[in-house]
């Protein structure tokens, strides 16, 4: 074996002494053994191999190289799918719960941000009433209306019928209003029917979103969230820091 790597075997009348980058020596016995020293240029020996078989190593490296590069963009495009279907809901293409986690992550905001937990009023009634259609109908609705909504910087699904909203908006608040009482007043269609739906919103400032675990201002939202619907539901409370104080609009 030579230190190219090459068995006597594959060629029975030469026989590798020693090989280097720089040249190859090697020995041919003829048939009546007489032994013959060569010793060649290694860049010479493949400037042979090339000579000949130049067009065939060509067109193998070519159609290896397209074979990786399809192989790549089915890959990758694949891949891409698989995330995106992991981190969005299915029903209504915003973000889920994992890519709320992710999207904080990633998450590049080092201002105030405005986050609201907005809940559908008695939906469990309109699904029950109406059916699981006309309530999956409502969803994508309600989902579509936030997405055409210019101030929300990001917007998940997180439950059911619960989204979690981000505003950088100095007017988030109002803002935040209008898309309730926009839900409520426009009704949507659905099998020729019009149907009608309300919504309750939980509002908390974050004064610097990147140093501050956002899941405790989540959980404030909640908590405002919760006093909208004691009220009496289709409303929007603020909750002022940790207090118990609220903004009702």
């Amino acid at each position: 074996m030579s230190d190219f790597g090459i068995s006597s075997n594959e060629f029975p009348n030469f026989f590798f002494l020693s090989g280097t980058i720089k040249w190859i020596e090697f020995i041919s016995i003829d048939q009546i053994g007489v032994e013959f020293y060569f010793i060649y240029p290694f860049d010479y020996i493949l400037s042979l191999v090339w000579s000949r078989y130049g067009f065939q190593i060509s067109l193998i490296f070519f159609l290896n190289f397209i074979l990786v590069s399809v192989f790549l963009y089915y890959f990758l495009g694949r891949l891409s799918s698989l995330k995106f279907k992991s981190n969005h809901d299915f029903l209504t293409n915003l973000m889920n719960r994992r890519g709320l986690y992710s999207y904080l992550r990633d998450m590049d905001v080092d201002n105030k941000l405005y986050i609201c937990l907005m809940d559908l009023d008695d939906f469990k009634v309109f699904n029950d009433k109406n059916g699981h259609l006309a309530g999956d109908e409502a969803l994508r609705y309600i989902s579509g209306m936030i997405r055409q909504t210019p101030f929300v910087l990001q917007a998940f699904r997180i439950g059911g019928e619960e989204f979690l909203l981000f505003s950088k908006s100095r007017n988030a608040i109002l803002e935040f209003k209008e898309l309730k009482d926009s839900i409520y007043i426009n009704e949507f269609s659905f099998c020729n029917k019009k149907y009608q739906i309300s919504s309750s919103m939980g509002v908390v400032l974050c004064e610097n979103a990147k140093d501050t675990n956002i899941d405790t201002y989540i959980a404030l939202a909640d908590e405002a969230l919760y006093e909208a619907k004691r009220r009496g539901k289709n409303l929007l409370c603020v909750k002022k820091d940790e207090s118990c104080d609220f903004d009702v609009y």
